[in-house]
């Protein structure tokens, strides 16, 4: 008699999905993080209101009305008016706007280029490595403010000339972070079993180092948002910003401050929109204090 075996099926564990592992990530960042996932509630709350700027702005943010100049908080003008008689609450909005654009495009730029200057840095080292660095002690020497106070005057006014200034500022910063990553990445067994098997300079630095210095240019570059919002504002406030009449949360510091010496018609009128580029910094700051395990890929072997 003979006997079949049995063939035993087992169930079939269906991998975890992309969208399934990012959602664990995600209630796993904010029950871990509380003030990081305020951080970053709060700064979605900003940058949907840079976005969808129409839907909360009742009136132009460069109208302007001389009847209604100098008015306090109303009904009508939650924040009151300005000077120019223009709606002060959507001048905030509409600030938030031009403060996004600014801060998200020079840390753009300037986190890039250091990223990739750092990259090449800490990889090739020698005369090269020595180029970079003396530059950067040079460019840190210099506070960031006053190198971009010093590139706005010769440059002249401009949004554009903004982010170029902020964007360099933050350029030797970003370098010096990747390329300590760096040196400490290309000194691990599998960078030498690349060297190993003939692989090219470049897919040893984009294909193997670059993965594993992710969470530091991500934490860097979180850090620095905040820091550019800050330095479009004091531009703005020290005329060399956002020219007008173009809403920026820094020239409206300046206006607001100018008004305090005649008048104080309450808190609304000057205290609240005045901080908000502090607040818009604070928040980011807030979702800085995330781990670099939640801002940054797991590193790639």
């Amino acid at each position: 008699m003979s006997m079949q075996a049995q063939q035993v099926v087992l169930p079939q564990i269906a991998p975890p999905t992309r969208l399934r592992r990012y959602r664990k990530n995600f209630t796993r960042f904010v029950t871990k993080n509380p003030l990081g996932a305020i951080g970053l509630f709060m700064v979605m709350v900003v940058i949907i209101m840079g976005i969808f700027v129409p839907v909360f702005q009742r009136y132009d943010p460069i109208d302007q009305d001389y009847l209604q100049r100098l008015n306090g908080p109303s009904v009508t003008h939650f924040f009151g008016t300005d000077e120019f008689g223009r709606d002060l609450w959507a001048r905030i909005v509409g600030g938030a706007r031009i403060s996004l654009l600014v801060s998200f495009s020079s840390v753009a730029i300037g986190s890039v280029l250091g990223f990739i200057l750092g990259i090449i840095s800490g990889y090739f080292g020698g005369i090269v490595d020595n180029i970079f660095q003396r530059l950067v002690e040079v460019k840190l020497a210099i506070p960031g403010i006053l190198l971009a106070l010093a590139l706005m005057t010769a440059f002249g006014a401009g949004v554009d000339k903004v982010i170029l200034a902020i964007a360099i500022s933050f350029v030797g910063r970003a370098l010096r972070v990747i390329r300590g990553s760096v040196l400490s990445v290309k000194e691990n067994v599998y960078i030498e079993a690349a060297r190993a098997i003939g692989a090219s300079h470049a897919r040893i630095m984009f294909r193997h180092i670059l993965p594993n210095v992710m969470a530091p240019f991500l934490i860097i570059a979180s850090s620095a948002l905040g820091g550019a919002i800050l330095q479009e504002s004091t531009l703005s406030f020290l005329g060399l910003g956002v020219p007008p009449p173009f809403p920026s949360w820094g020239r409206m510091t300046h206006a607001l401050q100018l008004r305090g010496l005649v008048r104080a018609d309450g808190p609304l009128d000057g205290h609240l929109p005045r901080h908000r580029h502090h607040l818009a910094g604070a928040w980011l700051q807030l979702l800085r204090r995330c781990p670099a395990g939640h801002l940054g890929p797991p590193p790639a072997r």
